[in-house]
């Protein structure tokens, strides 16, 4: 129907203005971790982030009495929702735990002084908080909410993670910047790529099933 493509147009759209927006923000910026063209970054993600919700909102509104919830923003439930996907999650990375713990580096998770520094720096706040928490807001709560309106919960676990695998080969750019070669940079972003795709379809089986963006 004219909706369900009408829908599917603003998934992409706004996954794409995710990318835009950041490139409009930070349009002289040479190196993506400058100080002052993450800070420029970070505005724009907001700046998506609240203009995807509010559209997301005003459209699922039409068909549904909470919106919010149908976009995974919500309180009820949260706990098991986040603590089960963490437990699954983390078997992922069981072999890394495991090597850590043999090469004698676990503590460092623990250390007090290693979490200030990380909480002081730029790039790990970007890494580690804002880019996670602005992206499952653009790709899951926005996109693949707007999806799951038009297609099986099955079909939006493999369509849904397209924009988000896509969006990460615009680092191409900023790779050649850094002294790559071309081949260098597609090679690794191409690579991302298809592991950003694998990850975006388990987040989405996730959203699905827990019916929460984290």
């Amino acid at each position: 129907t004219m909706e369900c493509a009408f829908n599917l147009m603003l998934a992409a759209g706004i996954s794409c203005s995710y990318v835009g927006l950041l490139y409009a923000f930070d349009f002289n910026g040479v190196d993506r971790n400058d100080p002052l063209s993450i800070k420029r970054r970070f505005f724009a993600a907001v700046v998506n982030n609240m203009i995807g919700i509010l559209v997301t909102y005003i459209l699922l509104h039409r068909h549904h009495a909470e919106p919010l919830r149908v976009m995974g923003i919500h309180t009820q439930g949260a706990l098991p929702a986040l603590v089960l996907p963490a437990i699954l999650t983390s078997i992922c990375y069981l072999g890394t735990w495991v090597m850590t713990y043999i090469d004698g580096h676990i503590g460092s998770l623990f250390d007090i002084s290693q979490w200030r520094y990380s909480l002081s720096n730029l790039i790990w706040i970007r890494d580690a908080v804002m880019a996670p928490i602005t992206e499952e807001l653009a790709f899951r709560a926005c996109t693949a909410a707007l999806v799951l309106q038009c297609v099986s919960p099955i079909s939006a676990v493999f369509i849904a993670p397209l924009p988000f695998a896509l969006s990460h080969l615009h680092h191409i750019f900023d790779d050649m910047k850094r002294g790559k070669t071309k081949q260098q940079a597609v090679l690794h972003r191409v690579f991302q790529m298809i592991y950003s795709y694998l990850f975006g379809a388990y987040a989405t089986f996730l959203f699905v099933r827990t019916g929460e963006y984290f």
